[in-house]
This record gives structure tokens, sequence and C-alpha cells, in this order.
């Protein structure tokens, strides 16, 4: 079947070389997008079985993409995990009204994070 795809949609490049090391090693395929847009077109495009979606991005931030590919019957069962330097307790509400599964605050411990990963797969 293969190894399980997984895109971030993150535009810090330290935080993006971080996952993709993690998650390489941890057997998954990673898809990079850098900004929302490009994001959405990815994710039609890969068809990934879980995203790690950063909040602020350019071109379209986080909430939108999710509430984007949450409201499309192609892609609203594919998981969401939010990443973000945002934990405001409002922020973290407006994750999961727009759809998000799980909500992972940087700096993040990548243990945790894969874990929280193979739980939602």
């Amino acid at each position: 079947m293969g190894n399980k795809k997984i895109l971030v949609i993150e535009d810090q490049k330290s935080i993006v070389e971080l996952l993709k090391l993690n998650l390489t090693i941890n057997g998954y395929d990673v898809i990079i997008a850098r900004d929302g847009e490009e994001g959405v077109k990815k994710v039609f495009d890969k068809y990934p079985d879980l995203i790690i979606l950063d909040i602020k991005l350019p071109k379209s931030d986080g909430f939108q993409v999710c509430q984007q590919l949450k409201n499309n019957i192609q892609t609203k069962h594919i998981p969401i995990i939010f990443l973000s330097a945002f934990t405001q307790k409002t922020i973290v509400e407006k994750g999961k009204e727009v759809g998000g599964d799980f909500f992972v605050q940087k700096p993040f411990d990548a243990i945790e994070l894969i874990k929280i990963i193979k739980k939602l797969l």
C-alpha cells in the first residue's frame, strides 16, 4: 500500500525541515506547501492521509484552509492538526469550530506529535 502521506502547510523553513525530518524517520511521505493557497492545491493533487497546518500563513490563513477542506465532500475526512504558536483559548476554539482535529503548540515535542499522528491515522 505504501507509506501514509502527510501534507505540511507551513511557511517557517526551520519548522518545515524539523517536521520533514521527524516524519520521514517515522516512515511517512512528506509533501510541503508554503502558503494556504498552495496547500489547498496540493490537497487536491496528492490527497494526503493527514494535514499539519499552521494558522498564520501567507495568502490564506489556516482557519480558512481548514474550513474549505472540511466543507468539501472529497476532503472532509482528512484529519487536520493545527500547529501554532497561538495558544489563546479563543484561537484553539476557533480551530475546533472550523473542523480541526487536534491543536499542537509551537514549540512542539516531536515524539508527542508522532503519537498524535498515529492516533489520527
